[in-house]
């Protein structure tokens, strides 16, 4: 959605392949449309985006392509090598705690119009 610009080029067809003006072109439209989505999405309330909980939702399809990317914990001299599973799920536990404030980001600069 976001990536998609004039004539059906996508961002990186038109980064790559067009001229400069097309380039610039596409940069402002793309600027114009992070402000709006920025805008119309933003949210006074705390809030958490549960980036592990979306991750953990789509892995499995990545296993159904790539299986080898599939691992169980293991040990290397001793030491706990966990599978990248359990380094989601561990993280899972630990983002519960984190939320987005959004009034910190517009103080940090990011986000504002």
């Amino acid at each position: 959605m976001l990536i998609e610009h004039l004539a059906g080029l996508t961002f990186e067809e038109i980064v790559l392949h067009e001229p400069e003006p097309q380039v610039k072109q596409a940069l402002r439209h793309l600027g114009k449309t992070l402000k709006s989505v920025w805008r119309e999405t933003r949210t006074e309330r705390h809030v958490s985006a549960h980036y592990m909980q979306q991750l953990a939702r789509r892995l499995p399809e990545v296993y159904d392509i790539h299986p080898e990317f599939r691992q169980v914990d293991s040990r290397v001299c001793g030491l706990e090598v966990p599978a990248f599973d359990t380094l989601v799920e561990r993280t899972m536990a630990l983002e519960t705690g984190i939320v987005a404030d959004c009034l910190d980001l517009i103080d940090s600069g990011i986000g504002s119009a």
